[in-house]
């Protein structure tokens, strides 16, 4: 209903403000919820009162394209006589952390009778839109952009950190001496993060990781849920590297202190639950995986409710962890337990639908049922081609699996020309080098 309101409230704004058009209006769209989580969760969760997602403003969202500075005045005139704005940003006065000029309103929408919707009008002006898209500004925002998502690190001492980071060009050597003698475990922590999830340095990230947790132990007042991030991290970037029982032991740490923090059924304390199934699951302790995975699931359902995508998520990783231990009748289940919500929550042909469909179709090969799988694995390609495109990563996925499938019947002249298909889509959106196009030429 926000986003048909918020459409109609737009067409309303194209007829009264001169000189705008249909295409100058972006959306309205709605925020995927994973994302819409996570911001909540990174962003919110110490804001009263609770819950953290009250706080979204911009889970259903438009732009305006402006062709000149008036109209972006006349936009911004009539939005003030025809809604009630909760929030204005003038990002020209203060531009955002990454550079961005462009005006923001969060403005409540009429619904039913006394509600409202609030929702966010991004209003751009579309020379400054075009020099983003060129110089690719939202790739390198998606980038940095967790770097400035902890509440205990204020946005100019992240800049700062990035800063000496541009000055050195690479986390080694010189650098790396200078931060080992840090004596700030946030900046430590900021460091750490980037070279876990975006370099791939897990030495450095662990070495990192390690002097933040010695300043924090070491510390006279020491906070337990930031000592518990970094055992977390420590955990995370050890499974990274193989090593499983190290792992566990700062997993376990992170999560006898969050429970001591939070009690034993906080949604943070069902993440760490999950951790350390993953964890279990890659060392092949499947029994004790499914332990963790459905007191992680338990938390959640109460938590949050049946439908929400993390629900979604535990039921495909105790799918996952019933499958690597061979009961792929158990692990169907959970996976069709999974598809259910999600095509209550998002249709029939979503490409979160389109994943469970392959997840389902690759436990019944293992089974044998060929048949009942090429249907699931069909159908997920029909999805991601329909809605993401043929030559999308996910349909080289869907190729691939089908591939795999065929290659396990016998069929191999029509599962070598899967692969070759999942090549060229590979090679032609990654490149001829990327770790994607090595699965396929692995397969072939």
């Amino acid at each position: 209903p926000a986003q048909s309101e918020l459409k109609y409230f737009l067409d309303q704004m194209i007829q009264e403000v001169k000189g705008l058009e249909k295409e100058n209006i972006i959306g309205p769209t709605l925020k995927p919820r994973d994302r819409a989580f996570e911001k909540a969760k990174s962003e919110y969760s110490h804001r009263i009162p609770g819950p953290p997602e009250s706080w979204l403003y911009d889970v259903v969202r438009a732009g305006v394209i402006c062709k000149s500075y008036k109209q972006m005045s006349d936009v911004n005139k009539w939005l003030g006589k025809n809604c009630h704005i909760v929030q204005a940003k003038n990002r020209f006065a203060e531009p955002a952390f990454h550079g961005y000029r462009d005006l923001l309103f969060h403005v409540s929408i009429p619904f039913q009778n006394e509600l409202a919707h609030i929702c966010e009008i991004q209003v751009h002006h579309k020379d400054i839109l075009a020099l983003n898209d060129q110089f690719g500004l939202p790739k390198h925002y998606e980038f940095f952009r967790s770097c400035f998502l902890s509440p205990s690190r204020p946005e100019e001492e992240a800049l700062n950190d990035l800063a000496l980071m541009s000055k050195y060009g690479k986390i080694e050597g010189t650098l790396m001496k200078k931060l080992l003698k840090s004596k700030d475990p946030e900046q430590l922590r900021l460091v750490a993060g980037l070279c876990r999830d975006k370099l791939d340095e897990f030495t450095r990230a662990l070495e990192l990781y390690r002097r933040a947790l010695h300043l924090q132990e070491n510390s006279s007042d020491p906070d337990d849920e930031k000592v518990a991030a970094t055992y977390l991290g420590i955990g995370q970037v050890l499974g990274s590297m193989g090593e499983t029982d190290e792992s566990l032991e700062n997993l376990e740490k992170a999560l006898a202190i969050q429970e001591s923090c939070l009690g034993s059924n906080n949604v943070e304390v069902a993440d760490l639950y999950a951790e350390i199934g993953h964890m279990l699951t890659k060392k092949g302790d499947y029994s004790g995986a499914l332990v963790q995975l459905q007191r992680a699931l338990a938390i959640q359902e109460t938590q949050l409710g049946n439908d929400h995508f993390l629900v979604i998520k535990s039921l495909q990783d105790i799918g996952l962890a019933l499958q690597e231990k061979g009961d792929f009748k158990e692990s169907e289940n959970e996976y069709r337990r999974a598809l259910k919500i999600q095509e209550e929550v998002l249709g029939d042909v979503h490409p979160d639908v389109a994943a469970t469909h392959a997840l389902i179709g690759t436990s019944l090969c293992l089974h044998g049922e060929f048949a009942k799988a090429m249907e699931e694995h069909r159908l997920a390609l029909s999805i991601r081609e329909t809605e993401l495109g043929k030559n999308h990563s996910a349909a080289a996925e869907s190729h691939t699996d089908i591939g795999v499938l065929l290659c396990q019947k016998g069929e191999y002249e029509f599962s070598e020309w899967r692969h070759r298909k999942a090549l060229r889509i590979r090679e032609a959106i990654r490149g001829k080098d990327h770790e994607e196009c090595a699965i396929s030429h692995c397969h072939l």
